[in-house]
């Protein structure tokens, strides 16, 4: 991949492409409001993020946005995990156009991130919550209350497919979800949530604002200390 040389650490390589003009420059228009969505959707979950335009991966299939997630834990080595998109690497080994996206990720730099935070892994036996959301309005809803119930210590699953309400409920099942929180959009005009126990079916509706407290009375959150 040529375009690793804008990110070659050596000096004289670095001297010669000091004046090259930024990547973010020659992004099509189709690109850079693609690009625009994903900042959009780091700053609705309050991920902080810096661009570096001169970060480049080094295989020639990735598309459009590549990133790598560092942690200061780990000093002057600190990547934990890079990837990118490479949507158009399926049908180049013969397949249907697909979208794709990826990462590599450094274990043992996990676990020594982990280690430093007092979170070492174990064998999780919380209550596994499901978001379900179908329309743009309730997705984007959505990905605003998983990051919120996880903040909060839950586990927290929903669908990243983009699949009908039917097909979410059976994954909902699949992976054993206790209870599954389904945005419905006649329900989002008055601030409530559906609540559906995956057991027996019973469903409540419940006031966003009363969210945690519900889920408290329910038992879902049993402690505020994170596992």
């Amino acid at each position: 991949n040529l375009l690793r040389v804008l990110d070659c650490k050596n000096e004289g390589c670095r001297a010669v492409t000091e004046q090259a003009p930024p990547l973010l420059e020659f992004l099509c228009e189709e690109c850079r409001a693609h690009f625009e969505g994903v900042q959009a959707g780091l700053r609705s979950l309050s991920i902080p993020f810096s661009l570096q335009p001169r970060l480049v991966r080094g295989l020639d299939y990735y598309t459009r946005t590549a990133f790598e997630i560092s942690h200061p834990a780990l000093g002057a080595q600190s990547v934990v995990l890079g990837g990118g998109r490479y949507d158009g690497l399926a049908e180049e080994c013969g397949g249907p156009p697909t979208p794709g996206v990826g990462f590599g990720c450094g274990i043992e730099r996990t676990l020594l991130i982990l280690k430093h935070l007092g979170r070492e892994p174990h064998l999780d036996r919380r209550p596994l919550l499901f978001v379900a959301a179908v329309s743009p309005e309730e997705r984007q809803l959505a990905q605003n209350l998983v990051a919120r119930l996880r903040q909060e210590g839950l586990r927290v699953e929903w669908d990243l497919l983009r699949r009908s309400l039917k097909a979410q409920m059976r994954e909902a099942n699949r992976q054993g979800a206790t209870l599954t929180l389904l945005l419905r959009g006649d329900l989002l005009p008055e601030q409530r949530i559906r609540a559906k126990w995956m057991a027996d079916g019973h469903e409540e509706d419940w006031p966003l604002e009363e969210l945690l407290p519900r889920l408290r009375e329910a038992g879902i959150i049993r402690t505020r200390e994170t596992p």
